[in-house]
């Protein structure tokens, strides 16, 4: 049975471990990490795109300035973990110069620890069709989870088996998944979410709201592999700033005192802060659910480990 979600999240955590890996280790650690992701990233672009592109390394022409090529499709790809212009420069010239713009008609270059905004190009490549369009990172090969059946069960295939390590069904995994999920949830318990409105107090409120906030986003829920649970959390965090900000924009004085310390500084519209406050929790409570959802598959996985 074909379970694209899972798959789903396979790709999206795959691409996310091997970006974050490529640019935090250290350039020794980069190097023990090359062999695996040069070649996934190759394969991962050639199922995108539809080339076949082969290891420059296990070829016996020599490509100097690209690590994979497909050699019908006359299609050339250098992977680096450097961002620059001048890396970018550097490429052309030893490709120019080592006339392998003989051999390929199109170049793309992978920046493993992401691209830069712009780049300014000043080398030539005569008969190579390149751009900054062809300056490609992680952020591209994420389409593939917008791709096909075939090509995200293709995808998942081919980031599990380059991957093993990270998607072992262990019970440690889930239960460190379980654990975070429920530390955080836990958050949402406060009475600020749930009070009723005659004991609620809008500065009372608001500090909850705030240390929930800013809890949230200094935690890891925010990038776990559960993309539900992940965006639940994150649409939290939205709803509490919106609500934040709408108090603070409604009643600017009131506010300025309050986050001066002031007790009561809400004394003259408590009521009717207290209301921009509550009218959330409706949407938090949604939210909530499809966490509690998440939660509960989750237990109920390692129950059967």
């Amino acid at each position: 049975m074909f379970d694209k979600q899972k798959k789903i999240d396979q790709i999206g955590f795959g691409l996310a471990y091997l970006e974050t890996s490529i640019k935090t280790f250290s350039t020794a650690n980069y190097n023990n990490l090359a062999v695996v992701s040069e070649d996934l990233i190759s394969s991962l672009f050639s199922l995108q795109k539809g080339y076949n592109l082969v290891s420059t390394n296990i070829l016996k022409s020599n490509y100097p300035g690209i690590d994979a090529v497909d050699v019908n499709a006359k299609v050339g790809l250098q992977i680096t973990s450097i961002k620059t212009s001048a890396k970018v420069n550097k490429t052309l010239r030893v490709i120019r110069e080592n006339d392998v713009n003989r051999d390929i008609d199109v170049l793309y270059i992978f920046m493993s620890a992401g691209r830069q905004s712009s780049y300014s190009i000043t080398e030539s490549c005569p008969g190579v069709e390149f751009s900054d369009k062809n300056i490609i990172s992680f952020k591209d090969l994420k389409r593939l989870l917008a791709e096909d059946d075939f090509k995200i069960a293709k995808a998942s295939e081919l980031i599990v088996k380059a991957l093993p390590s990270i998607f072992s069904e262990t019970r440690e995994r889930y239960q460190a998944l379980l654990d975070n999920i429920v530390n955080v949830r836990s958050l949402l318990d406060r009475k600020a979410f749930c009070g009723h409105y005659a004991i609620e107090e809008p500065e009372l409120m608001l500090k909850a709201y705030q240390e929930t906030r800013i809890s949230i986003q200094t935690s890891k829920i925010l990038h776990i592999e559960n993309k539900d649970v992940a965006n639940a959390f994150s649409n939290i965090r939205l709803l509490i700033s919106n609500a934040e900000d709408e108090v603070a924009v409604k009643y600017p004085d009131e506010y300025i005192l309050y986050k001066h310390g002031k007790t009561n500084a809400f004394q003259k519209v408590s009521a009717d802060c207290v209301q921009i406050l509550m009218k959330v929790r409706n949407e938090i409570a949604r939210e909530i659910s499809v966490i509690d959802k998440q939660k509960n598959d989750v237990l109920k996985r390692i129950s059967t480990m």
